[in-house]
């Protein structure tokens, strides 16, 4: 389950990564990680790429 859960489309790559600031609002980088199969490094990663450029960054 949790190599489906990673794997997939360009595109449900972006999805994630925006679901994943979507959860910011409520939870920590550490539960986020826990909920989408990611380590917190990655969430604060895809956060900070959010930061910088948008969700162009995310692409």
């Amino acid at each position: 389950m949790i190599a489906l859960a990673r794997d997939g489309s360009a595109v449900h790559r972006l999805a994630r990564r925006v679901n994943s600031l979507v959860l910011l609002d409520g939870l920590s980088f550490e539960e986020i990680a826990r909920v989408l199969f990611v380590d917190d490094a990655t969430i604060r990663t895809w956060f900070r790429l959010y930061e910088e450029d948008g969700i162009d960054g995310l692409a």
